[in-house]
């Protein structure tokens, strides 16, 4: 279920105390966290965990994937994602370094990505790389549209 959580907890408050700051600039600092239990990679037979984060990277909101194995590398890995029954989408992730995660951050990209999620309830995310297979997941998004849109108001698509 997708959750409000407080990227600087306990460093810094909003004046109503609700929504955490960035301690630096006093910016609101304020991420949306999936957690799944049943990320499948290449040759595993064992489910592994994976993380989606929708937060805010200067100034403009990011779609964040984390995984305990690596996942290719932005040369040979392709995300390929859907909401509910909604028709798929494909991009081109930027793996960072380490790759064990993906990042969805071009404007366009995380445009598509957000106006999707806000009614959706599941996402299924696939990623294959040439180097290290497929691993595929899925996010149980609950009712998670409140939560997308105070992100978006803090942090709004440019």
């Amino acid at each position: 279920m997708l959750c409000a959580c407080a990227a600087g907890a306990g460093v810094g408050a909003s004046a109503d105390k609700s929504i955490p700051v960035d301690p630096i600039t006093g910016k609101p600092d304020l991420s949306a966290v999936v957690i799944s239990n049943n990320s499948r990679h290449a040759g595993d037979l064992i489910p592994g965990k994976a993380i989606m984060e929708i937060t805010c990277f200067k100034g403009q909101p990011i779609v964040q994937f984390d995984f305990g194995v690596k996942i290719g590398t932005n040369a040979d890995t392709s995300l390929g994602y859907r909401f509910d029954e909604k028709p798929g989408h494909e991009i081109a992730p930027h793996i960072l370094r380490g790759n064990r995660t993906a990042l969805i951050d071009k404007t366009k990209d995380v445009a598509q990505f957000i106006s999707e999620a806000r009614t959706s309830r599941v996402l299924v995310l696939r990623l294959d790389s040439r180097g290290r297979g497929r691993t595929t997941t899925e996010f149980q998004l609950g009712n998670g549209g409140k939560v997308i849109d105070t992100i978006v108001a803090m942090c709004p698509l440019r």
